[in-house]
């Protein structure tokens, strides 16, 4: 995995900056909510800006480990598993036909990783040791009869419960490796909690943890983007338990506190139970999330979509259903709506990602196979598996996965948020705060000026660190684009090279055609030229005989373009093999002017639809900040000048090689004339001449095209890495520091 190329430090330096001063603000506001708690009269209007406070304390984590956090929340048996092994590749969070999530885990996508790793703090594993004790005491107490008997509808907690009634300790590491050791700890743990939950509700380890699982995972999709470096951030996906999940009518308490800690929340719904008062639930509790974020920070993943049928809502009435249920109605709100089929996606990339690990493995030996044949084969899929090719199941799988529409949500939320997980945790974190302000604000006439002049002052600091994040954010993807541009230079380059080359050795055959048919005598360049007129007739029902005679008469003239010139001398050979070098040079000049012309107004034009998308932007912002764009952006742009001289490089000179050789030459004898004809006797004789060939000029031309193209390249790198780049940045420079 490369790092993303497009960071200058520069851009880097101004984030550090900008986060350093997210922090000491954030810190500001929290000390200024506990003065509130301590100045405003009553307990609760305290207990509210205790837990402010707390909220700020847990935003300034975030920003300082520069963690953006995404918590998936879904009502029971939407697929919310499903979807993160999705993303992974790997079949990570334990998923079953019935309720299974109820311990919030933390997955921490690490491109360089080669192996998953599930961690577990010593807090959470001296709970869950206290947790054994008292579920192995209970069953004791009780028996195992009645205890399976209170918990048949979850028949898969049976073996654990005779586990631990015959053990008394509780035996698991702070560590586990691979993929199978993260599944089977998680699941294992997730069924101790429900387990808990169903014959010891009063000890519940989820009411008194204060960490959880932290699940450390490469992605398969790892080898096919470009992730930003570490301290540029990291997404962190956060897997919740849904109501009935965790037990009760609503989100657990622990829910809640999770949804609190996250900078952004994505929703899964059910496609074929979008009205039930599961989903309902989600929604009351999740609006309270994104009216404290901003609504752009929101996400929804309507899945099972692979379940519609005729008569069904279709996916436009389906993003209008889930904009009117969560008060999103903007196109740009919309646009993070995503219909998927997380089964379908789970298949495909479970299947890429072995294959990946395992690029020669034979079709028996996959073990994501019988899954992937599931899917893809029907209902004879065992015996298609039997005959199947590794070749084939790739294809079956890439048109599953385009079949999920998985593709469009990773690239679109996932992709994006983790290259830019830095400026949007900063970001969420000042929303949080904004928010907190206002309220604290609105609340002012009940509260001493103490508290509310600088709760004014800290929302005026947050909003302008705010413009600051989202000048970080234009400034980056400008220098994203002029890294896609480079690529797209290089291979129109390529191609114009491959055109020059072309037309440049076409000229030059031409040019030694004509060269050798001048020297032909008149009866051969006659016979040529008919021979060339036989060789397009078509239509003509005798045309090959014909043809066949023209190339007997043209072989018997003795003449064939055959590539080489002979003359009489050296100096004659070296003088024509200058003259012809020349002549190709001049060729290859003009040619290689008007690519510089082409290539630098597709620069400027790339450049122009650069500059107008960054006034769209700026113009949202201030007076000042837009005012500064236009006076020292607009006018101080430079249009590109990519042309490369002719005199810039030169591989010109005598160079020329002689080679004698043997020519036959043919002398005419008149034997006899009978009236206006006469029959002529070609007597042969041996003569040596000088040759210059054309695979040397070729050689030469070829040379001479690869300088110049690289030369182009480089004038075109120079002007984008060291003109307009710089530029761009001195311009986001002083628009930060204003």
């Amino acid at each position: 995995m490369k790092e993303n190329p497009v960071d200058s430090e520069a851009l880097k330096f101004h984030l550090c900056s900008l986060q350093r001063n997210v922090i000491e603000l954030l810190g500001k506001i929290s000390d200024l909510m506990y003065q509130t708690s301590v100045a405003v009269g009553s307990d609760e209007a305290s207990q509210k800006y205790i837990k402010f406070q707390q909220e700020i304390v847990q935003a300034s984590r975030n920003v300082q480990d520069l963690k953006l956090k995404l918590a998936i929340v879904a009502p029971m048996k939407a697929g919310k598993s499903t979807i993160i092994n999705a993303i992974i590749g790997q079949p990570l969070l334990p998923s079953r036909n019935a309720a299974m999530t109820m311990l919030p885990t933390e997955i921490l996508l690490n491109a360089k990783l080669k192996e998953p790793v599930l961690i577990l703090s010593s807090q959470f594993l001296s709970t869950f040791e206290q947790t054994w004790l008292a579920l192995r005491h209970s069953i004791t107490e009780s028996g195992i009869e009645p205890i399976l008997e209170q918990t048949n509808q979850y028949p898969h907690l049976a073996k654990l419960i005779q586990t631990i009634f015959f053990q008394e300790n509780f035996a698991l590491l702070a560590k586990a490796s691979g993929c199978k050791a993260v599944n089977q700890t998680l699941t294992h743990l997730n069924d101790i909690s429900r387990l808990c939950h169903l014959i010891t509700p009063q000890i519940e380890p989820l009411e008194s943890l204060t960490d959880f699982p932290r699940l450390h995972t490469p992605f398969w999709r790892t080898s096919q983007k470009i992730v930003q470096p570490e301290q540029l951030g990291n997404l962190v996906i956060v897997d919740t338990p849904g109501p009935n999940e965790a037990g009760t009518h609503r989100l657990a308490a622990v829910v809640e506190q999770q949804l609190q800690k996250s900078s952004m929340v994505l929703i899964v719904l059910d496609f074929t139970q979008l009205k039930t008062q599961a989903a309902e639930q989600i929604k009351e509790e999740v609006q309270k999330a994104i009216e404290l974020r901003g609504k752009e920070n929101l996400y929804v993943l309507i899945n099972k979509v692979d379940q519609r049928r005729e008569g069904d809502m279709t996916p436009e009435q389906v993003r209008r259903f889930v904009a009117s249920e969560l008060g999103i109605g903007d196109a740009d709100d919309t646009e993070r709506v995503f219909e998927i089929s997380a089964r379908f996606a789970f298949a495909a990339a479970n299947f890429f990602m072995e294959l990946q690990q395992h690029p020669r493995i034979a079709v028996t030996k996959l073990q994501t196979a019988r899954p992937l044949a599931q899917e893809v084969f029907g209902v004879d899929w065992e015996e298609d598996l039997e005959d199947a090719t590794v070749e084939e199941l790739q294809q079956k799988a890439q048109k599953l996965w385009k079949k999920s529409s998985f593709a469009p949500f990773l690239e679109t939320a996932i992709d994006a948020l983790i290259e830019r997980a830095a400026p949007r945790c900063m970001k969420s974190a000042l929303n949080i705060s904004n928010s907190r302000l206002l309220q604290l604000c609105n609340e002012a006439r009940s509260l001493p000026s103490s508290v509310t002049k600088p709760a004014k002052r800290f929302r005026s600091e947050a909003r302008s660190i705010a413009e600051d994040l989202i000048l970080i954010d234009l400034w980056r993807k400008s220098l994203i684009e002029l890294e896609e541009i480079k690529p797209l230079l290089h291979e129109q380059i390529r191609e114009d090279l491959e055109i020059i080359k072309n037309k440049t050795l076409v000229n030059l055959e031409k040019y030694f055609f004509y060269e050798e048919y001048q020297r032909a005598s008149v009866i051969t360049r006659y016979a040529t030229s008919f021979f060339v007129k036989l060789n397009n007739l078509e239509r003509f029902p005798q045309a090959h005989i014909v043809q066949r005679f023209g190339r007997w008469l043209l072989s018997r003239l003795q003449f064939a373009p055959t590539g080489v010139v002979y003359l009489k001398t050296p100096e004659e050979a070296e003088k024509f093999y200058d003259y012809a070098l020349n002549y190709t040079k001049e060729k290859l000049d003009n040619l290689i002017e008007v690519s510089s012309q082409d290539i630098s107004i597709k620069l400027e034009q790339k450049r122009q639809e650069l500059q107008n998308r960054l006034e769209e932007e700026i113009s949202k912002f201030s007076k000042k900040v837009r005012d500064y764009f236009q006076n020292n952006f607009s006018s101080n742009s430079s249009s590109p000048n990519i042309f490369i001289k002719p005199d810039g490089i030169k591989i010109w000179g005598s160079q020329f090689r002689t080679e004698i050789e043997s020519v036959e030459k043919y002398q005419k004898k008149q034997v006899k004339a009978w009236g206006r004809l006469s029959l002529i006797k070609m007597n042969r004789t041996t003569a040596v001449k000088y040759a210059v060939s054309l695979s040397e000029l070729s050689e030469q031309v070829n040379q001479l095209i690869e300088q110049r193209g690289e030369r182009l390249k480089q004038r075109a790198n120079e002007y984008l890495e060291q003109e307009f780049k710089i530029d761009m940045e001195n311009l986001f420079k002083e628009l930060i520091q204003l």
